[in-house]
């Protein structure tokens, strides 16, 4: 019985792909992502197998290139091949498992996503994700492939759901990258890659929350002594995995829990979120993974605010910082419900950056938060304040909204960049504010402060908790007729004091 679960445990390790990793860098992630994006449009809504998308990657490569090839990827297509039946016939013969090896990267890290969840024989389509490894520039690729394997979930994981272990973790909401670096936290020492992989590569599917499965991974790894081979014998003798002579079992080749879930390791170093000494196999935090839980504010909340700075800092277009916010709309949504501070820190901020200029090699602008923008969408329900009416389903999902600045945005006006001075509008009503006759647009306002969309208590709070109110605003809101001359007095009085 004891060898039965010696077996079943190891069997149940997360096995990740190994043969795509031989020596790794980050801009093999990029190449990868560049490749699956540039045969983008042929993608149908239901996908591709992973023969299929050798064959359509097989012909872009006959006759393009992409910013940062791979010689080991291209090597794996014969571009003497024309016919697809001898296409697939290499794919089948002679590269397919190479291939499928790269396919796994890319699933693990969410540049492929599973039609099916939890098949692994699932058609591919394209993620998000893709798009953003396509778009970003170089120096910031570590930063970006950082914040996604934090947010490897075995919810929603296509790489993880594809192991044949998958099954037992369905239902569990657990990330071990995360889960890896609070354990390294807390018990604040060096830890090896055997402790690592029991405790977070075959996570005890039996508890309930990441946070039990960390605190339990705690209670046992505290009298751990730091050899690796003490740490076997200690946990082997705990688990019962020893003969009838008493000797403890012994792993086969490739058997071992490092072996098996040694990528994340391979991931979480090549992104600065561990340290792993090759001489003495101990993994430790760096620098940046212990700010993550050096302060209050929630590790998600610290990340998602560097991710966020660093697309500020670029010259890039508004597009892909948009796109990026909206992407994670889903962890944003989460941050505000579990973090109290979030969205005043945000609106901080944002307050802070508000009126900046941005100059980029095209333009000179002022700056915008998109964290905010978005913020303002996920609080109004992604439902028009001016209407209450749906438009369409945009790419994420949600009802498309847009954010409008009550007192402009821009040199002229100069109303600041913050939550208090958003409306979220659909684009008929949008541009009802901004082309429809004056009248049009007070009758429209009225209607706003009817409904309590604007109020004045918004406005005050612009001063009272951010000090941005100007007398120029006030005399700005008056003559749009969104406040009555009692309440001018009222908010220029309140400045004053």
């Amino acid at each position: 019985m004891n060898l039965q679960s010696f077996n079943r445990f190891h069997n149940e390790v997360f096995n990740l792909p190994r043969d795509s990793f031989s020596n790794f860098d980050i801009i093999k992630v990029k190449s990868l992502g560049e490749y699956l994006y540039s045969v983008k449009s042929s993608f149908p809504i239901e996908g591709l197998s992973l023969s299929e998308i050798y064959v359509e990657l097989h012909f872009f490569l006959q006759n393009n290139t992409i910013e940062n090839p791979n010689a080991d990827f291209e090597a794996l297509f014969d571009f003497e091949l024309t016919e697809i039946n001898d296409i697939k016939g290499n794919y089948r013969d002679n590269q397919g498992r190479k291939f499928r090896h790269w396919m796994e990267l890319a699933s693990l890290l969410e540049l492929l996503s599973n039609t099916e969840f939890g098949n692994n024989r699932s058609r591919r389509v394209l993620s998000s994700f893709t798009e953003e490894i396509f778009l970003i520039p170089n120096s910031i690729l570590k930063t970006f492939l950082r914040d996604k394997i934090l947010s490897i979930n075995t919810l929603n994981s296509s790489g993880l759901s594809n192991l044949n272990s998958f099954e037992l973790y369905r239902n569990l909401n657990f990330r071990p990258a995360m889960a890896i670096l609070k354990y390294l936290y807390i018990l604040n020492r060096p830890c090896t890659r055997f402790e690592l992989s029991i405790f977070f590569g075959r996570p005890d599917y039996s508890l309930n929350s990441e946070d039990e499965i960390i605190e339990n991974a705690i209670s046992i790894g505290r009298d751990f002594p730091s050899n690796r081979e003490n740490q076997i014998e200690l946990f082997f003798e705990r688990m019962g995995w020893k003969d009838e002579q008493g000797n403890y079992y012994k792993y086969s080749a490739s058997q071992q829990p490092y072996f098996k879930f040694n990528a994340f390791f391979i991931l979480m170093d090549a992104v600065g979120l561990i340290d792993y000494n090759v001489n003495d196999s101990l993994v430790s935090l760096t620098e940046f993974s212990s700010s993550l839980f050096s302060s209050e504010t929630l590790p998600e909340t610290v990340e998602l605010e560097s991710l966020l700075n660093e697309v500020e800092q670029l010259d890039i277009n508004d597009d892909i910082a948009s796109k990026v916010t909206k992407n994670r709309a889903e962890l944003i949504a989460e941050l505000l419900e579990a973090d109290q501070d979030f969205l005043n820190e945000a609106n901080k901020k944002a307050s802070a950056k508000s009126g900046t200029v941005q100059i980029s090699s095209q333009s000179e602008r002022l700056r915008r938060d998109e964290l905010i923008r978005e913020i303002s969408k996920q609080k109004a329900l992604y439902v028009c304040q001016g209407c209450n009416q749906e438009t369409f389903i945009d790419k994420n999902g949600n009802n498309f909204v847009e954010s409008h600045h009550i007192i402009e945005y821009n040199t002229k006006e100069e109303g600041p960049d913050i939550l208090q001075n958003l409306l979220v509008l659909c684009p008929n009503c949008h541009s009802r504010i901004h082309f429809a006759r004056i009248d049009i647009v007070e009758q429209f306002y009225s209607r706003l402060r009817e409904t309590n969309a604007i109020t004045l208590d918004q406005f005050k709070e612009i001063h009272t908790k951010l000090n941005m109110l100007k007398t120029k605003h006030i005399e700005i809101l008056l003559k749009k007729s969104i406040i009555s001359e009692e309440e001018s007095t009222e908010l220029l009085e309140l400045i004053a004091e």
